[in-house]
């Protein structure tokens, strides 16, 4: 099957794209490694993870628009793309995402831990003469079962009397 030189550039410039895409999950991955911790086997899951997220990506773009072929020019191609977007664009996504991460915590997790300390010793107060009531009332119930009991074995002993 004879492929146009223009479709080939067609499908170099999906699989630049595609390389992109890569270097973008791949600054993702390094966000989240840098926000949180992880240990060796997370780090190995989210490895396994991102090498299979992108070669599905690269074979699918190169499959799909390449009519089920792979050449070496889509190869190439997905490279460059991750090269290309290592050297322009990565600093930048990396602090849009630290950007994204500072501007979510201040107007959202910081607010509600403020409201959380806030509702905490009213909650805690709460509980407090809630647990006290309820051992009242159990202490009550107790009180009520045992001079039922006594009750019920005085009305024996009478029973057996007469």
């Amino acid at each position: 099957m004879e492929i146009s030189s223009t479709h080939q550039v067609y499908v170099f410039g999906l699989c630049v794209l595609s390389g992109m895409l890569c270097g973008v999950f791949f600054d993702l991955q390094r966000f989240l490694r840098r926000v949180h911790f992880a240990g060796g086997v997370r780090t190995t899951l989210e490895d396994i993870l991102f090498a299979a997220v992108c070669i599905g990506v690269i074979l699918g773009v190169g499959f799909y628009f390449n009519n089920g072929e792979m050449r070496y020019y889509q190869v190439m191609g997905s490279i460059s793309g991750a090269l290309l977007y290592a050297a322009l664009f990565s600093r930048l996504i990396m602090k849009i995402f630290m950007a994204g991460y500072r501007a979510f915590n201040v107007l959202i997790i910081k607010p509600l831990i403020k409201i959380i300390h806030i509702l905490y010793v009213p909650v805690k107060k709460l509980l407090y003469a809630l647990r006290k009531l309820f051992l009242r009332v159990r202490k009550f119930i107790g009180k009520l079962l045992r001079n039922a009991k006594q009750r019920k074995k005085r009305l024996k002993k009478r029973m057996k009397m007469l």
